[in-house]
């Protein structure tokens, strides 16, 4: 039997700790409306000759607003539209069926892929406030969705 690297291991640990924690740190800046103000105003938006010619930070945090306006959401506006589409959408569902509903109400997205916008919400809402949760299952390639009561959330804490 070969002897293993533990060394090495601990090496690629900790690199990959650290690039953890750097787009942990990106994530934040990414999402903080003063500091992508920031960066948008000193970025070159691919004007020394390399990359996109789009801003990494406008494409990370572009979302949908309700009357269509083309200037830029905030994460809360979507947020707030995807908790009212909620009450209209099965208790089993997927993004798709969120979009369905917000369309239907007359929201225009911005992002480039509104069913990953939805559910980066949906994720953010599991955590926070635990009205949603992934059930581990997709129906295709879209995950599928439970929404929790009031109540079972409350005997969950109280157990």
């Amino acid at each position: 039997m070969s002897e293993i690297d533990v060394a090495a291991i601990d090496a690629q640990i900790a690199e990959h700790e650290e690039q953890i924690q750097m787009l942990q740190s990106l994530r934040k800046l990414a999402t903080d409306p003063k500091m992508r103000e920031l960066i948008t105003k000193f970025s070159r938006n691919g004007k020394n000759g390399a990359g996109s010619s789009k801003s990494a930070i406008t494409e990370v945090t572009r979302d949908a607003t309700p009357d269509g306006d083309s200037s830029q959401s905030t994460r809360g506006e979507l947020q707030a539209a995807v908790a009212a589409a909620l009450p209209h959408v099965p208790n089993e569902f997927t993004s798709v069926d969120v979009v369905r509903v917000m369309e239907k109400n007359g929201y225009k997205f911005k992002a480039s892929s509104p069913t990953i916008a939805v559910n980066e919400v949906l994720t953010t809402i599991e955590r926070k406030t635990g009205e949603v949760k992934f059930t581990g299952e997709k129906r295709g390639v879209f995950k599928l969705w439970r929404k929790i009561s009031v109540v079972a959330q409350v005997n969950s804490r109280t157990a």
